[in-house]
């Protein structure tokens, strides 16, 4: 009796794989930026803003709804360096990624948030809400 219970759950699970198979796209923030614009990379110095160049064709992809990218190293007040990578999405939403591992005073950690509503500020681009 056991093994035709055996035998039987394994028909059971050997004929539940013949139906059609179910397919989950996932769509990662790497995926998306092998087609996005390259709004450049840009390293500040101290005090220093980003380009109008850099700021327009990021803000100019969000408006457009196209996939873009943007790097932008800035100082801390000490000197030491911190990373944003900006990515607007064809999913929605603007990825942030913060990078302070080099930042001896900091969180010395990779932050990833999603953004919406960006602008140009006197400083570099920030927005309405991240979380």
């Amino acid at each position: 009796m056991r093994r035709a219970m055996v035998v039987g759950i394994g028909l059971l699970v050997v004929l539940a794989g013949c139906g059609e198979p179910e397919t989950v796209d996932i769509v990662t923030a790497a995926a998306e930026t092998s087609a996005a614009t390259d709004c450049g990379t840009e390293v500040l110095d101290q005090g220093a803003r980003l380009s109008d160049r850099g700021a327009a064709c990021f803000l100019d992809a969000v408006t457009a709804g196209d996939p873009a990218t943007l790097e932008v190293t800035y100082p801390t007040t000490e000197g030491d360096p911190i990373t944003q990578v900006f990515r607007n999405l064809e999913s929605g939403g603007i990825q942030v990624q913060t990078d302070s591992t080099k930042d001896r005073l900091g969180s010395g950690e990779v932050e990833t948030q999603v953004c919406t509503g960006p602008s140009r500020s006197s400083f570099a681009l920030t927005f309405e809400e991240c979380h």
